[in-house]
């Protein structure tokens, strides 16, 4: 169920450690200031691989690491553990896979998670993750998403469509997320 607590329930996103594609998403989330309307976990960013301005490099000096207060210090990795207090308290999973490399298809224990808890779910991860997952039987949410991000090639840009998708229904008050998480039980 979606029972939020705070501010900060559109999104859920485990990212724990340093991967390319993960600052990527950061950034694409503080330039649609989205940043503080999830969970989020990142460690400590100290090396950013793109040009950002100086209120980007700030935000990574000051705010990172990055940590979800159900969780204990992002050392530990928690793979096999299920929080489901996050999940209730957001709208939505971002999941950042491992890898999001050409001509690779990589699913780690952050796609699971959603999928066993049933938390509706868009995966930055390698194209044709979602393709994957619709052909070995599994539903997404294609109804309420644009998942067109699926088949774009270059990962930076996947990011920035997956997060015009996360501005879409930021747009919408809790009330109809929360009518809409209720249409969205069936999947």
């Amino acid at each position: 169920s979606f029972e939020p607590t705070n501010e900060k329930y559109l999104f859920l996103s485990y990212n724990r450690q340093y991967r390319h594609q993960r600052i990527r998403f950061i950034i694409d989330l503080l330039e649609k200031n989205l940043i503080y309307k999830g969970l989020i976990s990142i460690d400590k960013i100290s090396e950013i691989p793109y040009e950002v301005s100086d209120n980007i490099k700030s935000f990574f000096d000051n705010e990172t690491p990055m940590t979800i207060d159900t969780m204990p210090e992002l050392k530990y990795n928690l793979a096999v553990n299920i929080t489901v207090e996050d999940f209730k308290r957001t709208f939505i999973s971002v999941v950042t896979e491992t890898l999001v490399d050409d001509g690779t298809l990589f699913f780690s224990e952050k796609i699971w998670k959603p999928i066993m808890v049933g938390h509706p779910f868009m995966v930055y991860g390698n194209q044709y993750s979602l393709k994957y997952l619709k052909s070995i039987g599994f539903k997404t949410f294609d109804r309420w998403i644009d998942e067109s991000y699926d088949d774009e090639p270059d990962r930076d840009k996947r990011s920035k469509m997956i997060v015009n998708e996360l501005e879409k229904f930021s747009l919408k008050s809790l009330d109809e997320l929360k009518k809409l998480r209720e249409v969205m039980f069936e999947i």
